[in-house]
């Protein structure tokens, strides 16, 4: 069974012949490959791109190698990336681009402006090509909804505007609705088979907002995106970190296929089998309790646990790494550890539980 057909039959409970993986460090070894997209060639921004210099495309992560000290990155939506000097993607500050709600005008121009697509493909061209040609294509959506608003509004603006001026929030939504739409079918001509998005929804403890506020703010615009993915024969897979349990039956409702977990402990994987079935799983041995602390023995024990509890379902399981490990520090014997272990193990409903 080929890679592609590994990947389907997993995110849609059809029992492949064993469990898929999507390694971002070794497409050689990986189910999948990547795609990734660059900003469009001759993009200008603003006073700020001038003072900064460096645009933040996929060559940040050479850039963040080079250099090895402080810096500072823009990205098309005018969000400034600090980082601090090792290899992560770092993080958004001031200024922020919507300051005041007049400001959602900018937003509306810049993403008319960013639909070009001078200059955007030739790395994913190379690698669908070189990697693409019987391995599941995965495209990216780069930061989704949640995610790019708070980089847009600021975190804590954000959450006290979905209780003070919802309406606005949603505007703003709606109209990063059409920047991601836009994407998907630009993927599509790529050829993609599924598209990889990032929405990190929860705290150790729980999410960041009710279910309800998901239901009348995120839900409407996750389903538009879903929904077009869909159109077009695609998967849509997701990345959340935290705890998010009481979101997951939205995130179902908005017909996310997939949800890629660094952390499944946080979450817990008795309450993620609830859900078994209803929504595929792709995880890595949890990167916050597991990886950093246990022995490479004890790592394999718990991807069997995890294969034993979420991969009963006929599917429903896919494994993964952490690919930044030298930025947090992680043993990467560990890592090769989980790799190992599904290698193994990687049967679906073979270990029932004790």
């Amino acid at each position: 069974m080929e890679s592609r057909e590994l990947v389907i039959r997993a995110l849609t409970f059809k029992k492949p012949d064993r469990i898929p993986l999507h390694l971002a460090t070794n497409m050689l070894e990986s189910d999948t490959v990547g795609g990734l997209i660059f900003p469009f060639r001759g993009w200008k921004l603003n006073k700020f791109q001038k003072r900064i210099g460096i645009k933040r495309s996929p060559t940040c992560y050479v850039i963040s190698r080079i250099k090895k000290e402080k810096h500072y990155l823009i990205d098309e939506f005018g969000s400034i990336w600090y980082n601090p000097g090792n290899e992560t993607i770092g993080q958004v500050v001031n200024p922020r681009v919507v300051k005041k709600w007049e400001d959602i005008e900018k937003v509306r121009k810049r993403i008319i402006h960013m639909r070009n697509n001078k200059g955007r493909w030739w790395l994913t061209k190379l690698l669908f090509g070189l990697f693409g040609k019987k391995k599941f294509r995965v495209g990216s959506l780069d930061q989704f909804y949640f995610e790019r608003l708070h980089m847009l509004r600021g975190f804590g603006n954000l959450l006290k505007d979905l209780k003070r001026n919802r309406e606005k929030v949603k505007e703003l939504a709606d109209i990063l609705a059409e920047w991601y739409i836009w994407l998907v079918d630009q993927w599509a001509k790529q050829g993609a088979d599924g598209l990889f998005a990032t929405d990190d929804w929860g705290t150790n403890h729980g999410p960041f907002i009710s279910p309800r506020d998901f239901d009348e703010v995120f839900k409407p615009v996750y389903q538009r995106v879903t929904e077009r993915i869909h159109n077009h024969g695609m998967y849509f897979i997701l990345h959340s970190c935290g705890n998010i349990f009481y979101l997951i039956p939205k995130l179902i409702e908005s017909r996310v296929d997939c949800l890629q977990l660094d952390q499944p402990r946080m979450t817990g994987l008795k309450r993620l089998q609830k859900f078994g079935g209803k929504i595929a799983y792709m995880c890595v041995a949890d990167i916050s309790k597991i990886i950093p602390y246990k022995t490479p023995k004890e790592v394999e024990a718990e991807v069997l646990m995890m294969i034993k509890t979420l991969g009963k379902f006929n599917g429903g399981l896919l494994g993964t790494i952490y690919a930044d490990l030298a930025a947090v520090d992680f043993p990467a014997k560990n890592m090769a550890a989980n790799v190992r272990a599904y290698k193994r193990f990687g049967k679906y409903g073979e270990y029932p539980l004790n």
